[in-house]
């Protein structure tokens, strides 16, 4: 009766020993202006490291834009408009849109018709955007994501192997400016995505464990007997 007792203590050593869990992640990013086409990588999860459970996949993606004038004239009030006024199809706008496997997961899409009344005085002689004789804005600041969980097989096969999960980043973004004739201006418009895994998984016993478990209950039965 002993004997059958330390089996099952065994039984339950071993199985509790594999049950244990652990978790690996890695991620990638990408900041810079458009237009964009760009992919996004992550390490897939390697088999030979135990059973994955779950996948634990966070995207985002992000648009910021600027605009600056630098009266060089005279004083004067005047307007600066982000689309032409005698043809508003014409202005500021653009899309970013982060997919895998042409499914998207993150994306944004924007129309910028502004007015800006501004007054400026004389040139200040820096061209520095700001102070007396310049204007500086931020016309789009936006983002988008998710957070997704995955614990069905199907949907953690494409996170299993020795390759990479790879994401598509698209974007593109087209500015119109109207503005005073004399003076320096400036429009610029950044794009910013980011795609973070975890993987949730159960390692494979490591021999030297089982070896470990096995002599000690050898001896306890030795012991007992």
């Amino acid at each position: 009766m002993k004997r059958l007792a330390l089996g099952v203590m065994l039984v339950t050593l071993l199985c509790g020993s594999a049950a244990l869990t652990d978790q690996i992640g890695d991620a990638d990013s990408y900041n810079g202006t458009f237009n964009i086409t760009q992919t996004l990588s992550v390490n897939q999860f390697d088999p030979s490291l135990g059973m994955l459970n779950s996948v634990s996949l966070s995207v985002t993606v992000g648009a910021l834009g600027n605009l600056g004038f630098e009266n060089t004239d005279g004083e004067m009030d005047t307007t600066i408009s982000t689309y032409y006024p005698w043809d508003p199809d014409t202005n500021t706008h653009g899309d970013l849109d982060l997919s895998l496997n042409s499914q998207s997961l993150a994306a944004l899409s924007w129309v910028v018709m502004e007015d800006y009344n501004v007054h400026f005085e004389v040139f200040d002689g820096t061209y520095d955007f700001a102070g007396p004789s310049g204007f500086s804005t931020t016309y789009l600041d936006d983002s988008d994501g998710q957070n997704l969980f995955y614990t069905l097989p199907a949907d953690l096969a494409a996170f299993l192997g020795t390759g990479s999960v790879d994401f598509d980043l698209a974007g593109t973004a087209s500015s119109a400016m109207v503005m005073p004739g004399n003076g320096v201006s400036f429009v610029s418009t950044s794009g910013n995505a980011s795609v973070e895994v975890i993987y949730d998984y159960t390692p494979v016993p490591e021999p030297a464990t089982l070896v470990l478990l096995g002599c000690g209950a050898l001896m306890l039965l030795r012991k007992r007997g």
